[in-house]
């Protein structure tokens, strides 16, 4: 064991459970706040009736891409008989010389379906509302400020996400 290390790791044996247990009902509170901006919404079109609306779920951590609470809806339109969304909340996003993120986002994308919509390319006029593809898909983002602004910021992405499929 490195010197400089032994304080930090005494105080650590001392404070694990503390610091899991904060992380845990973080997690649990966000994607509370999450879920319910996802189900309060009303407005689904041109999704048909009521999509299925996933659980929250926290991941991330490992491969350099990290950290996240997200949900899945899962619907369908005239014309597209699976429509997949991934929506939620995104710490620590990769970034490269294109792409520079500073801080956590409220992120919407298409997961796998309708796959000639995945990777669209986004020209939004929308207010604030930014776009990167990652791993063959686009992602519509904008940054998160505070917890209450969720509900706004997600609603605004979903929209701008939903008109992809008119």
């Amino acid at each position: 064991m490195r010197d400089e290390m032994r304080p930090f790791l005494e105080e650590g044996v001392r404070q694990y459970v503390d610091a899991k247990n904060t992380v845990a009902t973080f997690e649990r509170e966000m994607g509370q706040l999450l879920a319910e901006a996802v189900r309060s919404r009303r407005q689904w079109s041109p999704l048909n009736d009521t999509p299925r609306i996933g659980r929250p779920s926290p991941g991330g951590g490992s491969g350099g891409y990290g950290y996240w609470i997200w949900i899945g809806i899962n619907g369908q339109t005239k014309t597209y008989k699976r429509v997949y969304i991934e929506c939620g909340l995104w710490w620590e996003v990769p970034t490269t010389t294109e792409l520079k993120i500073d801080g956590p986002i409220i992120y919407a994308g298409y997961d796998d379906m309708p796959k000639h919509i995945v990777a669209f390319s986004w020209r939004g006029n929308t207010r604030d509302i930014r776009s990167f593809l990652r791993g063959g898909k686009t992602f519509l983002y904008v940054p998160l400020r505070k917890p209450q602004e969720i509900a706004g910021s997600l609603n605004r992405l979903l929209d701008a996400l939903l008109k992809q499929l008119r």
